[in-house]
């Protein structure tokens, strides 16, 4: 009886399709998450600059896109140096595209705070809770930077709630419409929103943090 072998490469090449049509499925549904979930679970949670945003084939032979920030305030955790890059699953380069089902990138120039799971290991998307974990920061008519959600919404007011996730872990996991629980946004002009330190604040107070 012969025995037919598959070269290395090619288990190699299986595994990762395996991985990507398991990623681009199960991506669609990210997990809703709250405000003070993401505080407590986030590595590091600070206000930057996306400087740079750069796709490549990482070492493990998939595409990444790197999102380099400017750092400019942190409001929990230790950032090393003055950027921080995070690395995000997929991308696109010459020749070659790795699209992930709701993956939104950070994009060059955008300002805002973020919520870090990690910054020291690979995950397909370091912000936590996704777009829940991204926050932008817009000028108002006055010159006042103000928060809106990763879906360009104002942010109103920030709370505290529960999370039911780690909470009541055998409750069913709601799918996430890109903004946490706790997080209220309105569709009204950017005027109407906290401004960046309001909204700083409120997470330092939910992390003990006096003013």
């Amino acid at each position: 009886m012969s025995t037919v072998r598959i070269p290395r490469n090619s288990i190699a090449a299986l595994f990762m399709a395996l991985l990507f049509a398991w990623v681009d499925a199960s991506a669609t549904s990210v997990r809703e998450t709250s405000v003070a979930e993401m505080t407590n679970q986030s590595a590091v949670i600070f206000e930057g600059v996306v400087v740079a945003v750069r796709a490549h084939k990482s070492g493990r032979g998939s595409i990444v896109t790197d999102v380099v920030f400017e750092v400019l305030d942190v409001i929990k955790g230790s950032v090393p140096q003055p950027r921080l890059t995070l690395e995000f699953l997929g991308g696109e380069i010459q020749g070659a595209h790795q699209s992930i089902a709701a993956m939104n990138y950070p994009q060059l120039g955008e300002k805002g705070i973020y919520f870090a799971e990690a910054i020291d290991r690979p995950l397909i998307n370091p912000l936590y809770g996704w777009d829940q974990g991204r926050f932008l920061l817009r000028k108002d008519h006055g010159g006042v930077e103000r928060v809106l959600t990763a879906g360009q919404h104002p942010v109103l007011d920030v709370q505290g709630s529960a999370s039911t996730f780690f909470d009541t872990p055998r409750a069913a996991a709601q799918p996430s419409t890109g903004v946490a629980n706790g997080v209220r946004a309105t569709a009204a002009a950017v005027d109407a929103g906290l401004s960046a330190g309001q909204f700083k604040q409120r997470i330092r107070n939910l992390l003990g943090v006096a003013p």
